[in-house]
C-alpha cells in the first residue's frame, strides 16, 4: 500500500510574539536617536537655562549672564567662539534633514521630531549660538513670545518681514558673509557657510525634499533657480 504524503503546514522562522518584540525594539531604539540625536541638539539647548537666571535660553535676552543683549554680543552663547562661527557649524550639521511636509502644522511637532521647514534653518542655526530670532519679534515688555509664536514664525514671509523691520535685511547687491542669512524669490531662507575666491558662495537652505546646499554665483546671484531676494547679517 503505497504511503501518503502529507504536506506540512508552513511556520515562520520565529514566533509572532518574538517578531513582534524585535518590531517595538527597533520603534523605541529609533525614538530614542531622534531625542537623543536630533530633538537634544537644540530643543535640550533651547529651554535650557544657559546662566541660571530662571527665564530659558531662548527667551533670555542676555543668555550668557555676561550683561550684553544677545545682539549686541559677538559670542551669545558664552563659549568662547565668534556668533558667524556658531551659525555656519550649527547649519552644516542640519544638511541631510528631511523636509517637513507639515508645514508647522501641530506647532512645533515637525520640528521636535527633527524635521526641518522653510525658515528652519535660519531660525535653528541662530539659536544654537544663542541668537534666538523670536526675541526680535516682540517688544521688550513683551517678552521673548510663546511656542505658538514659533510655529507663526517658521513661515519665511513673516520671518523676512520682521527682520527687514527690525533693519536686519538688506537688498542683494553685494555678496554675503558666512553666517548671514539669505533669502530666496521662491520662499526659501538658508545660512551662508562658505564662500570662495570665484566669489561663489554656498547656502545651507531646507529644499522640498531636506535640508540641501546651493551654490550663488557673484554674477547671476542664483542659486540653481533660486533667484536671492534679500539678505543680512544678524550677527554683531
Amino acid at each position: 500500500m503505497a504511503a501518503t504524503m502529507r504536506g506540512k503546514k508552513s511556520r515562520g522562522f520565529l514566533p509572532r510574539w518574538v517578531v513582534v518584540l524585535l518590531a517595538g525594539s527597533v520603534g523605541l531604539a529609533a525614538l530614542i536617536y531622534l531625542r537623543v540625536a536630533i530633538v537634544d541638539q537644540y530643543y535640550s539647548y533651547r529651554y535650557a537655562d544657559l546662566d541660571r537666571d530662571g527665564v530659558p535660553n531662548w527667551r533670555d535676552q542676555d543668555m550668557d549672564g555676561d550683561g550684553i543683549d544677545n545682539f549686541e554680543d559677538d559670542d551669545a552663547n558664552g563659549n568662547g567662539t565668534p556668533n558667524a562661527e556658531d551659525i555656519v557649524a550649527a547649519a552644516r550639521d542640519m544638511v541631510g534633514r528631511l523636509y517637513d511636509v507639515a508645514g508647522g502644522l501641530g506647532l512645533t511637532f515637525g520640528d521636535r521630531l527633527g524635521l526641518m521647514n522653510e525658515a528652519d534653518v535660519p531660525l535653528v542655526a541662530m539659536g544654537k549660538a544663542g541668537l534666538f530670532l523670536e526675541q526680535l519679534f516682540n517688544t521688550p515688555d513683551e517678552g521673548a513670545g510663546t511656542d505658538e509664536d514659533m510655529a507663526k514664525y517658521r513661515d519665511t514671509e513673516t520671518l523676512m518681514s520682521r527682520l527687514v523691520v527690525q533693519g536686519f535685511l538688506y537688498d542683494a547687491y553685494n555678496l554675503p558673509m558666512p553666517g548671514d542669512v539669505v533669502f530666496f524669490k521662491d520662499g526659501y531662507a538658508g545660512i551662508v557657510t562658505d564662500i570662495d575666491d570665484q566669489d561663489v558662495f554656498k547656502v545651507v537652505v531646507a529644499l522640498a525634499d531636506k535640508v540641501s546646499v546651493v551654490e550663488v554665483t557673484s554674477e547671476h546671484l542664483q542659486a540653481e533657480g533660486h533667484h536671492v531676494r534679500c539678505y543680512g547679517q544678524l550677527v554683531p
